[in-house]
């Protein structure tokens, strides 16, 4: 499953806000959670071989950054 209906680079930002927002203490995540789930979602930014970011990882992001 790939997730191309937005460009790399929006999705990039994306997930690497999110990362960041879980270690500077974003409480939707268990204190426990927190780190491993910034560092995937870190590598995630990257993206894959092919230049595609997780769709998962997308939506993890954006739940991560709701208001």
């Amino acid at each position: 499953m790939t997730h191309r209906t937005e460009p790399f680079e929006a999705l990039a930002e994306l997930v690497g806000r999110a990362a960041e927002s879980l270690r500077q203490g974003n409480r939707r995540a268990d204190d426990q959670l927190r780190d491993p789930l910034a560092k995937w979602l870190e590598d995630a930014a990257a993206g894959d071989d092919l230049g595609v970011i997780n769709p998962y990882a997308v939506a993890v992001a954006r739940a991560v950054l709701m208001p």
